[in-house]
């Protein structure tokens, strides 16, 4: 039985960047299959991803990047076959590029690499593979995972090794130094499992303690401060814990009694305590026993029982919890009409679910495709993508599955393999219209200057035409100082970011494909402040 951890995300307009990534998976499997591969599910930020059983890859959604590894940057609603790459035994996703694993221990990557993350010694302003590339001078890699711009791999010897960004030291090398090919993580031994959130990184250790590093704004290094680290520190009082992973700024693991904790950013619920307060040190998930799998999304949270069952809880504006409803949840809930599942993995802003039979069940945001059902419609409840099944033969099941240890492990009862479901006839209409979504539950409405201290950043972006320009990402940060908040521009180039404090500040755009735009303004208590930023295109280097 093999569990690989991993993390995706998505980023949207008007909500308070916290993280990682989002994304995160956790896949388990039994029966015994006849082909080589155990087939597995991953979530980038707007797109999907999954292994058949040949160890043939495939993915659909967003494409921008060419994260779908199809050699074009084509969205699709439907999955696409990621080209010349076989032999896979692992995936994993970061918010616009996709890793994967082969038998032989290398690292492949594509998509998004303006920071290096495809680690393959390249990585520049507007660079992008469409097709996978492998990762220089590595080798002897058993896991893999990914985060916002980095992306990090375990050794069959115990060590950890990373690349890409690292402005916020989630390399772990001890510097903020951004690496184009692998580093190894300072002072890491004995790890038998990662994630990567956002900004930070996670490692489990075969002592069932947990280590972590780099962003820690709202507490997700889970060491009682909010400090970053460059090198990995032990999240403080948590022991016994056999699975890991990682939301966009808050970080889950999983106990050997089946009980899940969580700590870091929880303003929309993702902890699952009850509570929307941030958590410095791990707190127990309410009224939760008996898991087998977590998983993390941008602000969502998801677990897999025993008995097949999915639960979820956190945000919900898009329906990623799948409980037939938009409303977040503080707690757990279960999602709706889904059972026999073997395998959990959650995008930005939607989430996957592996039944023991192959088939694939999505819902949440879908305004790309990344469900795979063949419409943009958002779900708030599961449907089967369309046109795959994962196992190329038939499951055999067997009275006593043969375990074999793995870096990454948790105890997954044996569920029998079911019939293939006919799945619930597509609603003629979508369920409900589906606004611009934020990472708030609902639009709060922006008191008056009078009223409050705190201030209101928002605008719009615009290429030279005067056209808006979508999926800008805006970066807030004081003078002098570090990355307070991050968003992204939606289709008409809007963002907003709130409950700013009085200051001095630099607003950074950054897309693809344009011209990074700084500019700097000041505000005072209270107040309001809408600008515009306008973005001259570059041209693209030729490969």
């Amino acid at each position: 039985m093999r569990i690989i951890l991993f993390f995706l995300f998505r980023s949207r307009c008007n909500f308070v960047f916290c993280t990682a990534v989002l994304l995160s998976i956790v896949l388990t499997l039994t029966g015994v299959l006849s082909a080589a591969t155990t087939p597995q599910i991953a979530g980038g930020v707007q797109h999907t991803i999954a292994i058949k059983s040949d160890e043939t890859v495939w993915a659909w959604g967003y494409d921008w990047s060419g994260q779908l590894g199809d050699g074009i940057t084509e969205n699709h609603t439907t999955p696409v076959q990621v080209t010349r790459l076989g032999d896979v035994t692992a995936i994993a996703g970061g918010w616009y590029h996709m890793v994967a694993l082969k038998s032989d221990g290398t690292v492949w990557a594509w998509g998004y690499n303006d920071y290096g993350q495809l680690g393959d010694g390249t990585g520049y302003h507007n660079d992008y593979k469409s097709t996978p590339v492998q990762a220089s001078d590595l080798s002897g890699v058993i896991a893999i995972a990914g985060g916002e711009y980095h992306t990090i791999a375990l050794k069959s010897d115990g060590t950890v090794w990373a690349w890409g960004y690292n402005g916020d030291g989630e390399l772990g090398d001890g510097t903020h130094t951004s690496r184009k090919t692998p580093v190894q993580v300072s002072g890491l031994s004995g790890i038998t499992a990662i994630a990567g959130g956002s900004g930070h990184t996670i490692a489990l250790k075969s002592d069932g303690t947990v280590w972590t590093w780099g962003d820690n704004d709202h507490g997700q290094l889970g060491n009682g401060t909010g400090s970053d680290s460059y090198t990995p520190a032990q999240v403080a009082s948590l022991s016994g814990v056999t699975a890991i992973a990682a939301g966009w700024y808050h970080t889950i693991a999983l106990k050997s009694d089946g009980t899940v904790w969580a700590w870091g950013y929880n303003k929309n619920g993702q902890l699952g305590d009850g509570t929307t307060t941030d958590e410095a040190t791990p707190v127990q998930v309410s009224g939760l026993s008996g898991i087998t799998a977590i998983a993390g999304g941008a602000g969502h949270t998801i677990a897999l029982k025993s008995d097949g069952t999915v639960w979820a809880w956190g945000y919900n504006y898009d329906g990623q919890l799948g409980n037939d409803t938009w409303s977040d949840s503080y707690t757990p809930v279960q999602v709706s009409s889904l059972n026999g599942v073997t395998a959990i993995a959650a995008g930005g802003y939607h989430t996957i679910a592996l039944k023991s039979d192959g088939t694939v069940w999505t819902w949440g945001y879908n305004k790309y495709g990344q469900l795979g059902d063949g419409t943009t419609y958002d779900r708030f409840s599961p449907v089967q993508v369309s046109g795959i099944n994962l196992y190329v033969a038939a499951i055999t099941p067997t009275p006593t599955p043969t375990t074999t240890s793995t870096p990454i492990s948790s105890p997954i009862p044996t569920a029998s393999p079911v019939t293939t479901p006919t799945p619930p006839p597509a609603p003629t209409l979508p369920p409900l219209p589906t606004p611009t979504p934020s990472i708030s539950p609902l639009p709060t409405p922006i008191p008056s200057p009078s009223l409050s201290k705190y201030c209101r950043i928002s605008g719009y972006v615009y290429n030279m035409k005067g056209n808006p320009i979508e999926s800008v990402k805006i970066r807030l940060k004081r003078a002098n100082s570090r990355i307070l908040k991050k968003t992204f521009s939606d289709e008409d180039g809007f963002f907003e970011f709130t409950d700013v404090d009085a200051d001095t500040y630099i607003i950074t755009a950054l897309k693809s494909g344009y011209k990074m735009v700084k500019q700097t303004l000041t505000l005072e208590e209270g107040e309001d402040v809408d600008i515009e930023i306008e973005m001259k295109k570059t041209a693209r280097k030729i490969k």
